[in-house]
């Protein structure tokens, strides 16, 4: 048998450092094997590469029922497409290659299985185990059911509008899709629902919440897809990267204003919660409607209410940390992001590094941090501020009334500003399959360079500010 044979190019830079490649193997089809390393069904294996000697022969292991289809074309992925065993070698470097190379990088190995048959199923079922809460506030004995490919399944949550049911299937490639009926505590009638990722890549227990806020993306996700339910996996990585997170915490609002305000209720014309949601001209309409309203600022509010809400949002946790988050805003379908950056953390402890570049100037924005995770918050500390230096127009809200009166006398009438954002908090709104929707948090420390006028000092004080974003992080 030929060995599709790969050297490690990102791999020993001139040795100088270690390298790591992971193997990402599917929940279901078989496990990667080599002399001395062993990869199982739906595990991540992290493999450091360390020395010029390493030179390993990756197979693939199959479980009954299934074959071989490849190994995973993607950037950054060894044996793309190929069929054969994948040789993975630490050669030294030779020419100019060696001055692209990052020595701390992770590369991927990842097989693709499919049924040996033509039938629909492979041979053995798998179960999971999925549990949540059906909640917006929490509703009492909500009707649940779990839709898998063709396999539906059904359960009722209790009081607090908590559920749980085993799922059993062959149809690993489909998507997981759960919808809940019920009363609302306003006695609203609802059904939210959400759509997760294949039912391979479920967890064992996997905890799936069905919200305001699943609703909100599920139908911003079929909207993006022509306003189709993405059937495939590759549909709904595609939809997500472009459903943009204010769009999303703003539809959510307004289901929740709806279902559990009793000053609010589905406009005329509109019978089910779900019809309306899904109409974006009707959302847009009972927003404009709601602003000029007494309550004008209830949207914002409420939206404001779910981001402080964890029962409503999937939290960050430490161990499913990704290895790198790449924030990339959200763009329409075929055109590209305009900027973004990358959040790096290390495989151990708790320190890593934001991967930036600044257009402006043409330099590059890279400091290292520590994190940590508080009430399911991401919050990370810069071991060196990013300091920024404006020239802004000073107004009531920065300086006193006798200072902008002495001000008017400079011979201008801008101050400079020195900004140093030095923590900043992730909140975590959607856990999708490709794409994580966040919210963004910025604390930044902000001085002013004092002024002459006259031959008087002016100073202004010292402030602290918060600044408020989201974005998409893949």
């Amino acid at each position: 048998m030929t060995i599709f044979r790969l050297i490690g190019v990102a791999c020993l830079a001139l040795l100088a450092t270690a390298c790591k490649f992971e193997i990402q193997v599917p929940a279901a089809g078989g496990a990667v094997v080599s002399e001395n390393f062993r990869c199982d069904a739906g595990e991540s294996c992290l493999i450091d590469v360390e020395d010029a000697a390493f030179d390993e022969t990756f197979s693939v292991e199959l479980a009954e029922g299934y074959e071989f289809a490849g190994w995973l074309k993607a950037a950054g992925h060894f044996c793309g497409d190929s069929l054969e065993p994948c040789q993975i070698s630490s050669t030294p470097l030779v020419g100019q290659l060696e001055a692209f190379i990052d020595a701390d990088f992770t590369l991927f190995l990842v097989p693709q299985f499919a049924c040996a048959s033509e039938e629909d199923s492979c041979s053995g079922d798998v179960t999971r185990t999925i549990s949540g809460q059906v909640t917006d506030s929490p509703v009492p004995n909500a009707a649940v059911t779990v839709t898998v490919g063709t396999q539906s399944f059904q359960t009722q949550a209790d009081a607090q509008g908590f559920y749980s049911l085993d799922v059993t299937s062959s149809q690993l490639d489909a998507l997981v899709r759960i919808s809940a009926r019920g009363t609302s505590q306003a006695g609203q009638p609802l059904e939210f629902l959400s759509l997760a990722d294949s039912f391979a890549n479920l967890a064992d227990n996997a905890e799936l919440d069905i919200t305001n806020v699943t609703t909100a993306a599920y139908l911003l996700a079929v909207a993006a897809n022509g306003g189709q339910e993405p059937a495939t996996l590759a549909e709904l990585k595609a939809a997500e990267t472009a459903v943009d997170a204010d769009a999303l915490l703003e539809l959510a609002a307004v289901i929740r204003l709806i279902v559990d305000n009793v000053d609010y209720a589905l406009p005329e014309g509109f019978e089910a919660l779900l019809d309306f949601a899904a109409d974006a001209d009707a959302v847009a309409s009972f927003i404009a409607g709601v602003e000029a309203g007494e309550d004008a600022d209830a949207v914002d509010t409420t939206e404001d209410d779910i981001l402080s809400d964890e029962s409503l949002l999937p939290g960050f946790v430490a161990e499913q940390l990704p290895g790198r988050y790449f924030e990339v805003p959200s763009a329409r379908p075929g055109y590209l992001a305009r900027n973004g950056s990358i959040l790096e953390f290390d495989t151990g402890g708790n320190t890593g590094r934001s991967l930036s570049y600044d257009s402006n100037f043409g330099n590059a924005q890279n400091r290292s941090f520590t994190w940590s995770i508080v009430g399911g918050r991401l919050v990370i500390e810069y071991d060196q501020p990013l300091e920024l230096t404006s020239f802004v127009f000073p107004d009531e809200s920065i300086a006193t009334p006798e200072q902008l009166e002495a001000l008017e006398h400079a011979p201008s009438r801008q101050v400079v500003q020195n900004s140093s954002v030095d923590r900043v908090v992730y909140t975590l709104l959607t856990d999708g399959a490709l794409v994580d929707l966040v919210q963004v948090q910025e604390r930044t420390q902000i001085t002013y360079d004092p002024v002459i006028v006259d031959g008087e000092e002016i100073q202004l004080a010292p402030r602290s500010d918060l600044t408020s974003s989201t974005s998409g992080w893949r």
